[in-house]
């Protein structure tokens, strides 16, 4: 798309604003409200749809309301997540936040560079194989969420 550095750097000012600004004001109330279950399926939602809709434009305009929906679902995902974990693991919680961590910092290492690789046979791989599970989890989980009520 030919972004230069002013333009990456308004895409993750965007980002970075929106997943503050919905941390510290609505994903606590909200998780508090209806669970984490239906929190981390909104997250996982909305990141798959917005890395899809991603694929589909080249104005920056879209561009940014697509990153919106995206630093939307990743605000809800990672409070969501280490809220489950620590409920979940009992007197483990440490350890367990530990690992997710670990997972996390993993993921944020080998993403960019496996993602480049898969970059490089398709511009549109990286972020299908992304959406697909994403979107898939995001189902199985609100599926989960509806059931136990």
């Amino acid at each position: 798309m030919n972004f230069g550095p002013s333009e990456m750097g308004l895409v993750f000012m965007v980002c970075g604003f929106i997943m503050a600004a919905a941390q510290a004001g609505v994903v606590g109330r909200f998780i508090g409200r209806v669970g984490e279950m239906p929190m981390l399926s909104l997250g996982f939602g909305l990141m798959g749809i917005a890395l899809i809709l991603l694929m589909t434009t080249r104005t920056m305009t879209f561009i940014l309301l697509y990153v919106v929906l995206f630093a939307l679902g990743m605000a809800a995902l990672n409070p969501g997540l280490a809220s489950l974990v620590s409920k979940r693991s009992g007197k483990h919680a440490g350890a367990a936040l530990g690992l997710q961590s670990a997972a996390n910092s993993l993921g944020q290492a080998a993403g960019p560079v496996v993602g480049s690789l898969i970059f490089t046979w398709d511009i549109h791989l990286p972020y299908l194989l992304t959406a697909v599970p994403l979107i898939i989890t995001a189902i199985i989980m609100g599926r989960k969420s509806l059931a136990g009520k």
